[in-house]
């Protein structure tokens, strides 16, 4: 168990974004600060509700991590 808070900027590309910014990490004992990178990716859009496809990691010292996130949307992306 563990908590990630980050910062991020990105660009935006049609229905893609990428993301990169800082991160702190908190697992368990242990806490660290990193680089904290995320890609979306928007699909199957009918009127404002779409799919969405999300990457992120973080990338730090201590325990770096990541994983994949499947979304309905609902809006302007």
């Amino acid at each position: 168990h563990g908590r990630d808070l980050s910062l991020l900027y990105g660009r935006t590309a049609g229905q893609a974004a990428a993301l990169a910014g800082i991160g702190y990490t908190d697992v368990g004992s242990t806490s660290t600060v990193g680089l904290a990178l995320q890609g979306r990716l928007r699909f199957g859009t009918l009127g404002p509700w779409g799919l969405g496809l999300t990457a992120f990691a973080n990338v730090n010292p201590g325990s770096s991590f990541g994983g994949l996130a499947l979304s309905l949307e609902l809006g302007n992306f």
